[in-house]
């Protein structure tokens, strides 16, 4: 077989590949949007304090369950922050386009970390983002966005008590990181 005859039939089983794949560009958020989703649910999990229930940007809404654990050992808190948004039909707007948001299995918003009591300047937090969503457009798109994102060793700013960490992992179906800052709702309001 002649080089060309070999790079015209590689050619073609280029294309064929890409031709099998199944998931259309349409059928995807862009990470612009699913950070959004994120800042969202994480703006509703404030919300909806102490109802348990958020009202969405353009409509409908979600559940929030909460668990929040304190404890004290010395001059050190240890703190539990957790809360499973469950979006119900939740309506906003992502980036340009508008998404309606299903509980596939909800979004968990799990905060651990520690600071010595009454001065939150030395603290330390960890986070995990799991779970998942349903979304649609209003062109007729929609798939699933799966969220497995964690945070190490992040600190706490003393100004706002803001957190200062990176998030990484997979969200909506590619790798990712990203400062914490792109979903924190104190930045958002």
């Amino acid at each position: 077989m002649t080089l060309k005859r070999t790079l015209q039939a590689l050619a073609v089983a280029a294309g064929a590949a890409v031709a099998c794949d199944s998931t259309k560009p349409e059928d995807e958020l862009t990470l612009g949007q699913s950070i959004t989703i994120l800042r969202e649910l994480l703006v509703l999990a404030e919300r909806s304090w102490p109802d348990n229930i958020a009202t969405c940007p353009l409509g409908n809404g979600a559940s929030v369950v909460f668990d929040d654990n304190r404890r004290q050992r010395g001059d050190t808190v240890w703190i539990t922050n957790v809360a499973t948004v469950t979006p119900k039909g939740c309506r906003l707007s992502a980036n340009g386009d508008t998404l309606v948001l299903e509980g596939d299995s909800g979004i968990v918003f799990d905060l651990r970390g520690w600071h010595l009591y009454e001065d939150r300047v030395d603290s330390e937090v960890d986070m995990a983002i799991t779970g998942a969503v349903r979304w649609s457009n209003t062109r007729g798109a929609s798939n699933s966005c799966q969220v497995d994102l964690t945070m190490a060793g992040a600190r706490r700013r003393e100004e706002y008590g803001e957190i200062d960490g990176d998030l990484s992992g997979r969200l909506c179906g590619r790798d990712t990181s990203f400062h914490y800052s792109e979903i924190d709702f104190t930045l958002v309001e």
